[in-house]
């Protein structure tokens, strides 16, 4: 880990999922911002609900992500699934990740414009209450659809 609490691209990109991430924000009731590039962490929720599960085995990991230029806007959910395996039931974490993009529409204003505030504001809500749908989505759809942990890239 490096002294601005990142890490190392390489293994960052091995071991998490992107070239290098960041923690902010680290509030001790399990809420944290991360700040990574190229691509949500996916592998870093990974290795955090496998230390959260042995603590909790119904614990779940939601995520709610936007890019700097809102492509993707995004939700990735872990969460542990039960069926019944050869010897029993089998527990296992599963993830599902659901995507979109925004097009941000003060790109084009300039900062000085009277609507650039109203309308700034009413997209931050509009990409908030899209990261909300699709954290539904997933959490819909981790149950039917989940990826084993293997099969994420």
């Amino acid at each position: 880990m490096t002294e601005d609490r990142g890490v190392l691209n390489t293994w960052s990109y091995d071991k998490l999922g992107s070239k290098w991430t960041t923690l902010y924000d680290v509030i001790d009731q399990g809420a944290f911002s991360i700040e990574s590039a190229w691509y949500p962490p996916k592998k870093f929720f990974i290795h955090l609900y496998n230390l959260c599960f042995p603590l909790d085995n119904e614990v779940v990991i939601e995520v709610k992500y936007e890019d700097e230029t809102f492509d993707p806007v995004g939700a990735l959910v872990i969460k542990t699934l039960t069926h019944e395996g050869d010897e029993g039931e089998v527990s296992e974490g599963r993830l599902w990740v659901e995507e979109t993009e925004m097009e941000d529409p003060t790109v084009d204003m300039d900062w000085d414009h009277e609507d650039y505030d109203q309308t700034q504001m009413e997209f931050y809500e509009s990409v908030a209450e899209t990261q909300d749908n699709l954290l539904s989505q997933c959490m819909e759809l981790v149950e039917t659809d989940g990826l084993s942990f293997e099969d994420v890239d």
